[in-house]
């Protein structure tokens, strides 16, 4: 946000140094970040060469407000009053993306009092934690999970071969 004060204040100062002039500045961003900007003039009109990047708003007559959408650079054209015009290029820094980690294929989740159904033609015995979170059995190769109060829960499934699949139960409120 200092990025924004320090620029419109430069671009400001350079303004009034210069009427029916341009002039130019550079602004950095971040991803998400509204950078305000004001003028001592009003603003007229504002034009930006890529609105996926940036997104401006007015906030007034003199003010407007520049919305960093998405990383990239831009350039913002601010026209005010008596024929000045205002650029600012502008950079803005993509936010640093955290990768999901992937689904957990062993992970039922259930609210209180749900009960699920899982195809398991295999299973012969399932067996559970013991700590009420849930009630499991298997039947006629199926596995019948009832979710009875929050918390989490171990399941062990055996197959016919002897295998075991261990399964975690999520239980919400």
């Amino acid at each position: 946000m200092h990025g924004g004060a320090l620029a419109s204040s430069l671009v400001l100062g350079l303004a009034l140094a210069a009427p029916a002039a341009a002039a130019e500045a550079a602004l950095s961003l971040a991803e998400g970040q509204v950078a305000p900007l004001s003028f001592e003039r009003k603003v007229e009109q504002v034009a930006v060469s890529d609105p996926a990047v940036l997104a401006v708003r007015s906030a007034g007559p003199g003010r407007v407000e520049v919305v960093a959408r998405k990383g990239g650079a831009a350039r913002l054209t601010v026209e005010l009053e008596g024929g000045l015009s205002v650029a600012f290029d502008v950079q803005v820094a993509a936010a640093a993306r955290v990768p999901r980690a992937p689904a957990d294929p062993h992970l039922v989740e259930l609210r209180a009092g749900e009960e699920r159904r899982l195809e398991a033609a295999r299973v012969v015995r399932a067996m559970v934690e013991d700590n009420g979170v849930a009630r499991v059995r298997a039947e006629q190769g199926r596995v019948l999970i009832t979710a009875l109060q929050p918390g989490t829960a171990s399941v062990l499934l055996v197959e016919e071969s002897g295998a075991q699949v261990e399964w975690t139960i999520r239980v919400k409120r």
